[in-house]
Formats: C-alpha cells, structure tokens, sequence
C-alpha cells in the first residue's frame, strides 16, 4: 500500500478525499512506475485500471483516421485515468499514451467502481472533473467537430505547402522557357 506521506502526497484528486476514503482508496492502490511511451489503453479495450499519476503524464489520442490520432487530453498529478468508468462505461474511448515517465498509483478497475458506489465524497470529486470535462469540450460540441475538422485542414495544408510552392514554381519556369524568357 502506498504511504501517505509520500506516494500520494503529489495526486491533487485523492488529496481532496476524506482521511477515511483516502485509506480505502490507497489500500487499492499499487505504486508502479510508468515508462516512456508504454501504451496503458486503446480505444474499445475493457479498462482493467484506473491510474494516479503521481510523478509522472499520461496522453490521451482520440484516433482520427486510420493512421492519425490527435491528442484530446493530458493527465497529470490533477487527476486520473479511467474518468469513463465513472459514467458506468468500461471501454476506453482513446489510446492512453506516457509522455512523462515516473511514478503512478494504479488501482484495479472493479476496486475503484466499488469505492465509488460507498463514498459520496469519491463520486463528488468524479463529477466535478467530468464537469471540467464537458465545459472544455463544449464549444467543440456547439460547433459539431468545427474545431476538429480545422486542425485536420491545417495538418493538411502543412503537409502539401511543399508540393503546392514546388507546382507554382514549376509552372512559373515552363511559362517563361517557352515565352523565351530564359536564355
């Protein structure tokens, strides 16, 4: 079980829990350390764990196509990963990626959705990061994935700059060898 004193000590979420939930939760956990680009989910896999970044951040990739995915989310010491099994779902909606190596509580999945179900102290907590959630996505929602379909636009554009400045130069060139602009 993870101390108090120092494992803990660095997750804002279980901070704000009472001195008796947070014993119960911590009995649940397991410190472990996170590596450098470990993959923790995948969209559509059962989450098994719920993870306390302490000394460390996890990446959220919401997939976009095929090969692409764009980073929706970042979990650090303020929070938690596992935030859908508080709304009854235990399927993961995106790949969970380490981008900051270090230490994290882990708790088993079925351990935490029971903790949640005791304590209103826990479920208050939950709520009140899914609710930061929702308002950070909420003009993405007024405008029906605008946001979205922009910086897809834009990786587009970035990409193909090259090719289109390369296209223009080339017509510029063929236009002025056949005007006999160039000796």
């Amino acid at each position: 079980m993870p101390s108090l004193e120092t494992d803990f000590a660095v997750n804002r979420l279980l901070e704000t829990l009472p001195a008796g939930q947070l014993r119960r939760m911590l009995a649940g956990c397991e410190t472990i350390e996170l590596a450098l680009g470990e993959v923790l989910c995948r969209p559509g896999e059962r989450l098994r764990h719920v993870y306390f970044p302490t000394r460390s951040f996890i990446s959220l990739l919401m997939p976009v196509d095929a090969s692409d995915s764009l980073e929706v989310g970042l979990v650090g010491s303020e929070g938690m990963l596992g935030i859908p099994l508080v709304l009854g779902v235990d399927k993961s909606p995106v790949t969970a990626v380490v981008q900051g190596a270090g230490a994290a509580l882990r708790m088993e999945a079925d351990y935490f959705c029971a903790e949640l179900e005791r304590s209103e102290a826990l479920l208050t907590a939950m709520e009140d990061v899914y609710d930061a959630l929702v308002v950070v996505d909420y003009p993405d929602a007024l405008t029906s994935g605008l946001r979205r379909t922009l910086d897809a636009l834009r990786a587009v554009l970035e990409r193909t700059r090259g090719d289109v400045t390369t296209t223009v130069l080339q017509a510029r060139l063929q236009r002025a060898l056949l005007e006999g602009g160039l000796s």
